[in-house]
């Protein structure tokens, strides 16, 4: 269906050429200039066709309006980008569904989510959602949530109805008769429109766990295939998933069957948490004098997986190949021997740390503080978690991230534009004791029954891969300390179990939090971090580099590793002993990244070639005083691209909002009090072009405030 804008004669023959070219010679799908899906259509292209906006008049570009969707969230800001229906702009926040005039923004009207007379779980509040979809031929919104799919009408805001019992955060897919729903654990369920029912279900569950559909799922008209995306399941210990699986996989599924006719997975068995991510693009390209549909999945690693729509296979040549990488040292965990590594398309980044030259910008003082966190690291190609080292690499939060990237028609080629991070992380892997494992179990369990204050609450580690904290309370401990062969000595018990804990079990910050770390001691005796913790001085250097005073004599040092070392021989020979993992972020003692900056990119890659054209940092760290210390800071917002040639980018901590030309250079900025946390959109309306950013805020630990800000720009000069 080819929907088109109604413009002044002199603004049409003022741009006359452009409107030939868009008309005649685009390849998108002209549907796209409504944005009627947040990912700006089905295939993702996050590409608009307004012209109105160009590199030669942006600089008059003003706020037309802004809007406050009434909600602010503690650090979770709104992540998915707004959509157009032809009169009405509408925003898709956490809490609320809201329509406005898209000329004014005045509120049309709002639906409170949390109204569901029937809503069962109290959590949809803080549900992520990534997307909304507007469906012209019924006038009817569908928004995800993880209780089920609300169908409302466009014009009212009325709850219609409810496709209930999936849980997703990504917009739905209409087409003809069909609703299709990509769940976050439960695959791809297809919806009749008119009956409500389920038409087919296809799940992603194989081999023990499924393949999670948490950041993409796209469609492509032409050949009737539906694409999801996978991550993976089960964090960084990979013990129990058995291979093959459907894990940090493009898959594609027949939309009238839900038949899956592909299946390509980017990592076996992967336990980095480097999932691919973003809504899969569709684009056709021109290779060789022969056109393919291709589709596009992007990963954390940096890699581009381009392949043909109907086969699965990669689109260009010797695209990748197979290497052999290390097996793991976790007793029960069995690795991939090969991984792929991609040449076709031009990766945009890499996993792997230079340990050495990454870190050669810190002063003295700051290189120490950084060595001793990093003092049991490897990095390289795939080097698995270990009980004896932990790994370092570039990756958990991108390359690139949910948001994707947008396409560029305006090019002699089709080509990505893809922001990306490149911010360092640590995993850790280690030792559990089984038995206090069972306490805490039964403590939580029957913690109802027990009489406790917040204050008799201590220190929690977080499970990073399902952001579940798991609360252990002075009772576990209690209940610990009467075990046999657990740890008696008054000292430890005095200076070291605070941060330790009885059992040994440590604590870590999340991600949303910092890089706190009470290393776990458990099975610290076994492995080759033996030789550290028996060593007296180079305990007490790494607590006085941290200004953690070590009042442990030498003597009493050696008492209390010599009895762990005991105890930790009973628990391996009765089998009492499991491992677990986690994440951090690798940060300097200024709390910034610890290698070196830029740590966020912008790049532009030529999809016929394979070739990089063109990669710069993006945006900038700035401190508590506003200085800029580094160009080149994370991104967790989104770009948009448009057919005057324009890309719009938002995301960094500090807020400023961004317009770079083909060429990648920055041709505009502005400041918003909050940092953008969604794709950028651009529609029109009554003759003007507007860009609308959402500016909510984010969730990790160099974010600072969160609000509820949708602001919209023209040019100075449309009225």
């Amino acid at each position: 269906m080819l929907k088109f804008t109604i413009y002044s004669s002199s603004y049409f023959l003022k741009n006359f050429n452009i409107f030939l070219i868009i008309l005649f010679l685009s390849p998108v799908n002209l549907e796209a200039e409504n944005w009627f899906r947040s990912s700006g259509n089905y295939e993702a292209h996050l590409y608009s066709l307004e012209t109105q906006i160009n590199e030669a008049n942006i600089k008059d570009l003003e706020k037309a309006f802004s809007f406050n969707t009434g909600h602010v969230i503690e650090a979770l800001g709104i992540q998915s980008a707004p959509i157009f229906t032809g009169d009405k702009l509408i925003i898709n926040a956490i809490e609320n569904i809201s329509a406005l005039d898209p000329r004014s923004g005045d509120l049309i009207w709002q639906y409170d989510i949390g109204s569901i007379n029937d809503m069962n779980n109290p959590w949809v509040y803080f549900t992520v959602n990534r997307g909304i979809l507007f469906n012209e031929n019924s006038s009817k919104l569908y928004r995800a949530t993880n209780f089920g799919v609300l169908e409302l009408d466009v014009n009212s805001g009325k709850l219609l109805n409810i496709f209930k019992d999936v849980d997703s955060s990504l917009a739905p897919i209409i087409f003809q008769n069909n609703l299709y729903v990509a769940s976050v654990d439960q695959g791809v369920i297809a919806f009749d429109l008119t009956t409500k029912e389920k038409v087919w279900h296809t799940s992603f569950l194989k081999g023990g766990f499924p393949g999670r559909v948490w950041s993409g799922f796209s469609f492509d008209p032409e050949s009737k295939i539906l694409f999801a995306i996978t991550g993976s399941s089960g964090g960084v210990k990979g013990i129990g998933r058995q291979d093959p699986n459907m894990q940090t996989s493009l898959i594609a599924l027949d939309a009238d069957t839900g038949e899956i006719l592909w299946s390509f997975q980017h990592i076996d068995h992967d336990v980095w948490d480097l999932d691919l991510l973003g809504n899969p693009i569709i684009v056709d390209l021109t290779i060789e004098n022969e056109t393919i549909r291709s589709v596009i999945a992007l990963s954390k690693t940096g890699d581009i997986l381009l392949l043909d729509v109907e086969t699965g296979k990669p689109v260009h040549d010797k695209s990748y190949k197979l290497v052999s990488v290390p097996e793991s040292d976790i007793p029960g965990e069995k690795l991939a021997k090969y991984q792929k590594k991609f040449f076709k398309p031009q990766p945009f980044w890499k996993t792997e740390v230079d340990l050495v030259n990454d870190f050669s910008h810190l002063d003295a003082e700051n290189k120490e503080y950084v060595e001793n966190k990093i003092r049991h690291a490897k990095s390289g190609f795939f080097i698995p978690p270990s009980i004896n080292y932990d790994t370092v690499l570039y990756g958990i939060h991108g390359g690139a991230e949910w948001f994707g990237g947008a396409i560029d028609f305006t090019s002699e080629n089709p080509s990505l534009v893809v922001p990306y991070n490149r911010d360092p992380w640590i995993i850790r892997a280690y030792h559990t004791d089984k038995i206090s494992i069972l306490i805490d179990r039964f403590v939580k369990r029957y913690q109802k029954y027990f009489k406790q204050s917040n204050s008799d609450k201590i220190k929690a580690a977080w499970v990073p891969w399902d952001h579940a904290e798991i609360e252990t309370m002075e009772l576990s401990e209690k209940i610990y300390s009467y075990v046999p062969f657990t740890p008696k000595d008054k000292s430890y018990k005095s200076y070291c179990a605070s941060c330790h804990g009885l059992s040994r079990r440590g604590f870590f910050e999340y991600e949303g939090e910092g890089d706190l770390l009470y290393p776990p001691l458990v099975g610290s005796t076994l492995g080759k971090k033996k030789d550290f913790v028996m060593n007296f001085n180079k305990v007490k250097s790494l607590h006085e580099s941290v200004n953690i005073p070590y009042k442990i004599t030498k003597q009493k040092h050696a008492e209390i590793f010599e009895y762990f070392d005991k105890y930790d021989k009973f628990l391996q020979k009765n089998y009492l002993l499991s491992s677990r993992g986690f994440w951090q972020v690798l940060l300097d003692k200024d709390r910034n990244p610890a290698t070196k900056p830029p740590w966020g990119g912008l790049s532009k890659i030529d999809l016929v070639t394979g070739k990089i054209i063109w990669d710069i940092p993006f945006g900038k760290r700035r401190d508590d005083k506003n200085n800029i210390i580094a160009d080149g800071d994370r991104v967790f917002g989104g770009i948009m691209n448009t057919a005057s040639g324009l890309t719009f980018a938002t995301g960094n901590p500090d807020g400023y909002i961004y317009a770079f030309n083909a060429d990648g250079k920055k041709i505009w900025e502005d400041l918003l009090p909050f940092a953008g946390s969604a794709p950028p959109i651009s529609y029109s309306f009554q003759g003007c072009q507007y860009v609308v950013f959402t500016s909510t805020g984010g969730r990790y630990y160099d974010f600072k405030q969160n609000g509820d800000l949708i602001s919209t720009y023209k040019l100075e000069s449309c009225n």
